[in-house]
């Protein structure tokens, strides 16, 4: 029994895969608020919000194009710092929600549109751009947390807790690179298309096989993978 609720953390360690759990490092003083202690534990935080675009409401097509048309960079020639790519390639790709064979199959604008409605475009003082859900606002807070595949909005309340706005799409923080290794030869990520976000799969390209389970992390016994959208 936990008299201190913020004891309740060791859990995840506990519970998390060995070479997973050794990154992680408990320290908390009697300053920190149990959102805060189970941030530092269980999430991490990437980039905060520093723009946050209009959100694409119900228009006529060509409305909708002229509104994605305003979220375009200044200069996509220009380089995208957090991966070295020219900016027109990630805003291109997040546009899309990296579903290329979709548009390539049907270039159609519909189809753009109806990935863009009642999103936002954002941008992080840390120079990462992304798609995330049209309630974002300005100051929030891009974290990675693990055993979520996507990165995740959430933003901080007067409690010192934090409240979940959704999942995101950021190019530069997909599929937990930078909290976990990168992925080992001979897998690599395949998509996952869901009712709204993709995901990711890992496929062997020597033993053509596919998973859900992440293979930079040991297998938990006892437990299997459960997917949930919110």
């Amino acid at each position: 029994m936990c008299q201190d609720p913020r004891d309740k953390v060791y859990a995840i360690p506990a519970l998390a895969p060995r070479n997973f759990a050794e990154r992680i490092t408990i320290s908390y003083d009697e300053s920190k608020t149990l959102g805060q202690v189970y941030k530092e534990v269980a999430g991490v935080h990437f980039a905060t919000i520093s723009n946050v675009s209009e959100p694409l409401p119900d228009l006529e097509r060509w409305e909708s194009i002229q509104h994605i048309g305003t979220w375009e960079p200044v200069n996509l020639d220009n380089i995208y710092k957090p991966t070295g790519e020219t900016a027109g390639t990630p805003f291109a790709l997040i546009l899309i929600d990296y579903n290329t064979s979709k548009f390539v199959d049907n270039p159609d604008t519909e189809a753009l549109i109806s990935e863009e409605e009642w999103r936002v475009l954002v941008y992080t003082h840390e120079e990462y751009i992304g798609l995330a859900q049209a309630d974002t606002q300005k100051s929030d807070t891009i974290t990675t947390t693990p055993g979520c595949q996507n990165p995740t909005v959430v933003r901080p309340t007067i409690q010192g807790q934090y409240t979940v706005i959704g999942v995101c799409i950021v190019h530069g923080l997909w599929y937990s690179t930078k909290l976990l290794d990168p992925l080992p030869k001979p897998w690599r990520w395949v998509e996952r298309r869901t009712r709204r976000l993709p995901t990711i799969e890992f496929f062997n390209t020597e033993m053509h096989e596919k998973t859900p389970e992440d293979t930079r992390l040991e297998p938990l016994d006892g437990f299997e993978m459960v997917w949930e959208e919110f």
